[in-house]
Parts: C-alpha cells; structure tokens; sequence
C-alpha cells in the first residue's frame, strides 16, 4: 500500500512537470513574438542595493518578432531619453501612476511610492503587481505602453554571459565575464568614479548590458546551454517576466517565471527578504542566513521560529564614498547599512502584526545601524494550524535574489511522532525548493 502510494505521488509530480514544460514551450513561443511583435520593458536590477530583488536604476527597452530581438534604447532611469511622436522626456514621475495599490502592499510599501518612484517598485514580492506598475509608470512618463516586462539582475546577466561569451566595453579596463560579472560591476565600477561621475558608472553599465543583447540579437550560441541557464536564473528569482495577458500572465505564475510567492502552494509557502532601507550600495558587502526551528505539535499543527542573520562585510574604517555612504538618509558612518527584514509565512498562518501581501501573510522589522564588520540578527514566530496532511510536513521555500545566496537551515522537531529520514536540512538557498518530512506516530 505505501509503496502504491508512493507511485501515485511520483505520477502526479511528474505529470504535473510534464503539463508545467509543455505550457512553458508554448508561451515561450507567444513571448518572443511568434504572434506578431512584442515590445518589453527589461527592468535592470541592482543587487548592490536590494529591495526583494535589486533596485532597478537601468533599463532597457526591446522589441522581440518571431525571436529575433531589437534593442531600441537603453540606460540610466532618469536618463532623458526620445520617444517617438513625443519628442525627449524622462521615465522620472512627477506623481504615482494610475494603478491601484493592493491594501497590503500599501500598509508595509506605500510609504516609498512604489507607483511612482522606480527604485521602491519592486520592494514588493508580487511581480504581478511589479509588471502592472512598470507598464502603468512607462506609459504615463512617456504615453507609450509595454506588452510585458523582463526585470533580471547581474547573477541573471552573468548567466547570459556564460553563454553567449565574455563582452568588452571602452574604459571597462577588463573582459565582463560570468565569473567576474557581480565584482567589476557592483564593486569595481563604483570605486572607479568619484561621486559626481556616477552617471558615467551607469552608462558603463547600459552598454554591458547592450552589448549581451546584440551578441544574443546575432544568434551565434547555442540555445540549449541559454534556456538551462535562464531556468536556473528563474527558479532562484534572478529573472522575472510579467506580461500584460492576462491568459498569459496566469502561466508565467504557474510555472513559477512570474506573480508572488503566494502563487504556488501558499498555504505553505515561507519567502525572506532583506531590503536596505538606505540609499547605499552596500548589499554587496551583506550576507543573510535564516535558520528555522520547527515544532510538531500532536495535533498536526507546527510552530516555526525563524531567526534572520545579517552580516555586513563591509571594509572597516573606509573612506565615505557614494557605495558606502554616508548617504544623507540615515546612515552616519562609511559601510553603515540599515536591514528592513521581511518574513513572508504560509497563507493562513498566525504571525505577530502581519498583514496579507503577496498572496501570503508578512511580517516586519528594521535593524538599524549595522556597522562595518557588524552582524545582528532578529525572530519571528509563525503557527501554520494543520500542517501535517496525509503524514506529511511540507514546507516551500521561495528564495530572495541576492548576489551571494542566502544560507538556509530547517530543523524538525515532533515530539510524540517519528520522523523518517533526517530532521535537518542545511545548504544555500539558491532556488525555489519544497522540503518533505514523514511523520507517523
């Protein structure tokens, strides 16, 4: 009997994979334009200054017709920049755009106008709600409107490099390759420029990213070794896709390429995010580590404790410097960052002061002030109320982007049951997982 039903799990995963690879082949085909042309906003984002991915301070706007890919500008976001019949204008909003705010993305992120200002747009989980306020802030900075969105950071463009080769840029003294991608371009690049030549630094950037574009509009690559490497990029969250089909936009969720953690199994579902609640650069220098005890009750019922551990890296006693602040918006000493810690539990879960966000249940704190060479850490408690179905634990894992992997540790305790296998799972949170535990009595 446990071995039949064991077979009958392993059927359904695989037929589910198996209609999940057969609708990503077909929209795959919809969104590189077999259809007629798509134009897409690609959102850049900067790992060096995290909101749930990177702060999106470049971007680049293509057109896809039957997959061939036209760059038609590109660069820095407040950038002037020409628009067809319109003339030059700017992506900078002189207020919110026309979009809605869900309830409880305005409770934790309204405060940071994510309608309005491009850096604070994607502080939300929900990339639904990113790409409709990419679409709405494009459209009414420029009257133009976007059929989709791509948002990728630099472990995203790192993978694009590992296959169409490294890249050169006039006055980027080195190849931009995969392995050196993350340190030329988040470190490197701002140490190279003085605080009022910044926008060189991000024109350097926009012409990296162009010249990835142009080796990838010329085909030469072999494809195979492209759509792995997105794959891996996408299950750890590095590239996201919105598209303004509604039809469309279900799939990407369903397959996990777009909407919030919640959109899967959100009724055991945990995200973590550690955003810098400042305007430096130093999410370079930060690591994040979570660790989770979890505790069975006899009921089926299991409490989690959730510690996030933040350490900053940052070079002490360094010069103040536009990476490394100080920034003017809080911090007072070179390497000073400032974590906004965001846990994410399972819809339907009990935790202190949450609100519903991105299909799931946040809560929230600051830890403020964490100097150079500094670590501090914070709990949060979460009660998930029959999590133990068919003698099942399962918990989802959907991790945050970040340029080093955050390290994640899950403990199960259940006193009164038998756990088969071992209890703990140690290792980097590089993609989305779905840990299992058997219990019986």
């Amino acid at each position: 009997g446990r071995a039949r039903q064991e077979f009958n799990t392993v059927a359904r995963s695989t037929g589910t994979r198996l209609a999940g690879d057969a609708d990503a082949v077909g929209l795959g085909q919809l969104l590189l334009g077999s259809d007629g042309v798509r134009r897409y906003f690609v959102a850049l984002e900067n790992d060096a200054e995290e909101r749930d991915q990177g702060a999106i301070l470049s971007y680049a706007l293509i057109t896809v017709d039957h997959g061939h890919v036209q760059l038609l500008q590109h660069g820095p976001i407040l950038t002037p920049l020409q628009v067809p019949g319109a003339g030059t204008t700017s992506l900078l909003l002189k207020g919110p755009a026309a979009i809605a705010i869900p309830p409880g993305t305005a409770s934790v992120f309204g405060s940071i106008d994510p309608t309005g200002t491009w850096q604070s747009v994607n502080a939300t989980a929900d990339f639904d709600f990113t790409g409709r306020a990419i679409q709405a802030m494009y459209q009414q900075a420029t009257g133009q409107r976007v059929d989709g969105v791509v948002a990728l950071d630099v472990p995203a463009l790192a993978t694009l490099l590992s296959v169409v080769g490294p890249v050169t840029v006039p006055d980027i003294n080195v190849q931009i390759t995969a392995a050196n991608a993350g340190t030329v371009i988040l470190h490197d690049l701002y140490n190279s420029f003085p605080d009022n030549q910044q926008a060189v630094r991000k024109e350097l950037l926009s012409e990296v990213v162009t010249e990835v574009v142009s080796r990838l509009s010329a085909g030469s690559f072999d494809p195979v070794p492209l759509a792995e490497g997105l794959a891996d990029a996408a299950a750890g969250q590095h590239l996201r896709v919105w598209s303004a089909n509604a039809g469309e936009e279900t799939t990407l969720e369903r397959i996990g390429l777009g909407g919030g953690p919640g959109a899967i199994d959100a009724n055991r579902t945990f995200h973590v995010a550690v955003e810098n609640r400042n305007a430096t650069k130093v999410d370079y220098y930060v690591t994040t580590s979570i660790n989770q005890q979890v505790t069975v009750t006899a009921s089926g019922t299991a409490i989690v404790h959730t510690t996030v551990v933040v350490h900053n890296a940052a070079p002490v006693g360094a010069a103040p410097s536009y990476q490394l602040g100080p920034d003017g918006y809080g911090t007072t000493r070179p390497g000073e960052y400032w974590a906004w810690v965001l846990l994410w539990g399972p819809a339907g879960s009990v935790q202190a002061g949450s609100v519903a966000e991105s299909g799931l249940e946040l809560s929230q704190t600051v830890l403020d002030r964490i100097y150079a060479g500094q670590t501090k850490q914070v709990g949060f408690d979460t009660v998930i109320p029959n999590a133990v179905r068919d003698g099942q634990l399962q918990l989802r894992y959907v991790p945050q982007p970040r340029l080093t992997p955050p390290t994640l540790s899950v403990t199960v305790s259940a006193p009164g049951w038998t756990v088969a296998g071992s209890p703990t799972w140690t290792g980097p949170w590089r993609r989305t997982m779905t840990l299992s535990w058997v219990l019986h009595r």
